[in-house]
C-alpha cells in the first residue's frame, strides 16, 4: 500500500548547492514533463528560465541533476516531448517556443520567431510528428508545422479575448480544448490536413532534427576554438608582458648596478687624491716646506750655521 501521507521524494532547485538548502531560497517549478517509456527520466521547467533533466535512479541530489539548461529570460510554462522523437523536445516560456535535443543542451537547434505577446503553453500533436500548438496571452491559438515553414504559423485562430493558459489535444489528433484565464474551455476541431501526417513527415522531421543537431555541433565546436586561440592569445599577451616587464627589470638592475660601479669608483678615485694630498704635504712639511695659501710664498726654515 502506498503512503500518501508524504511524497516518496523531492528534490530541492537550488541555484548552487542542491543538498543543504533553505526551502525558501529554491526555485518554482512551472512545467513537469514524464515521459513512459523513460521510466526514470523527467524534465522540470522553473520560474527562473532554467530546464533541469534529473533521474530517479540516484539518491543525492547532486546525482539526480543530470543536465541544466539556460532556455528562456522567463518562466518555462510547458516542456514536452515528441511522440516519435522523444530525444527531441519542445520548452515554452517568454517570447518563443524552441526545440531541443538531448545530445545537445546548450542551444536549441529549431526556434520559432519572438512573438510580440507572450506565450503561455504549448503541446505536441499526438498523430502529427511535426506539428506544434501553441496559446499566447492575447487568446490566440498557432500551430506550427516545423518541415514546412518556421517564418510563421500554418494556423492561427482566435480563440478569446483572454490568455489562453491550458491546451490539450486529443489522442485522435483532430479535437483541441483550451482553457482560458477566465475559467472558460474552449473545443475545437482542426481539418484532416493537420491531423495525420502524410508518408515523407516522419524522415523528413527525422532529417530536420539531425541536420540542425549537426549545425548546432558545428556551430559549438567553432565557438569553442574561438574561446580556445582568445584565452591563448590573452595567455601569450601576459606571457609577453611578463617577459616585457621583466626584461626591464633586468635593465633596471643593470644600471643599478653602472651607477654603483660609477660611484665606487669616483669614490675610490677622490679618496686616492685625497691620500695623494696628503701624503704629499706630508712629505712637504719634513723637507721644510710649509704649506702655505694660494698666492704666498713658502716660508724655509733658517739655517743653525747661519
Amino acid at each position: 500500500m502506498r503512503n500518501l501521507n508524504e511524497p516518496y521524494d523531492f528534490l530541492n532547485l537550488a541555484p548552487k548547492d542542491t543538498q543543504n538548502v533553505d526551502p525558501k531560497r529554491c526555485f518554482g517549478v512551472c512545467a513537469v514533463e514524464f515521459e513512459q517509456t523513460m521510466p526514470n527520466k523527467y524534465t522540470v521547467g522553473t520560474e527562473n528560465g532554467l530546464i533541469y533533466s534529473c533521474s530517479r535512479k540516484y539518491k543525492t541530489p547532486a546525482d539526480k541533476i543530470q543536465a541544466l539548461t539556460i532556455a528562456h529570460t522567463g518562466p518555462v510554462y510547458s516542456v514536452e516531448r515528441n511522440p516519435l522523437f522523444i530525444k527531441n523536445y519542445i520548452s515554452v516560456g517568454d517570447w518563443q517556443t524552441k526545440i531541443w535535443t538531448e545530445d545537445c543542451r546548450d542551444n536549441p537547434i529549431v526556434w520559432t520567431k519572438e512573438y510580440a505577446v507572450q506565450l503561455t503553453c504549448g503541446v505536441w500533436s499526438p498523430t502529427r510528428c511535426s506539428l506544434v500548438f501553441i496559446c499566447r496571452m492575447d487568446g490566440v491559438m498557432d500551430a506550427w508545422d516545423v518541415i514546412h515553414r518556421l517564418d510563421g504559423p500554418v494556423l492561427r485562430i482566435k480563440l478569446s479575448d483572454v490568455p489562453l493558459l491550458a491546451l490539450r489535444v486529443h489522442k485522435s489528433g483532430k479535437l483541441i480544448a483550451n482553457g482560458t484565464e477566465g475559467g472558460a474551455i474552449y473545443l475545437t476541431e482542426i481539418s484532416d490536413n493537420l491531423t495525420f501526417s502524410s508518408a515523407n513527415d516522419k524522415p523528413a522531421l527525422s532529417g530536420m532534427l539531425e541536420r540542425e543537431m549537426r549545425r548546432q555541433r558545428l556551430l559549438e565546436a567553432k565557438i569553442k576554438e574561438m574561446k580556445l586561440k582568445e584565452k591563448e592569445l590573452e595567455r601569450e599577451r601576459i606571457r609577453r608582458q611578463m617577459r616585457m616587464e621583466k626584461e626591464n627589470s633586468i635593465e633596471d638592475e643593470e644600471q643599478d648596478l653602472i651607477l654603483e660601479a660609477q660611484h665606487q669608483f669616483w669614490t675610490k678615485i677622490h679618496g686616492r687624491k685625497s691620500l695623494k694630498n696628503t701624503l704629499k704635504g706630508i712629505r712637504m712639511r719634513d723637507a721644510g716646506v710649509n704649506l702655505l695659501k694660494p698666492g704666498k710664498k713658502p716660508m724655509l726654515k733658517k739655517d743653525n750655521k747661519e
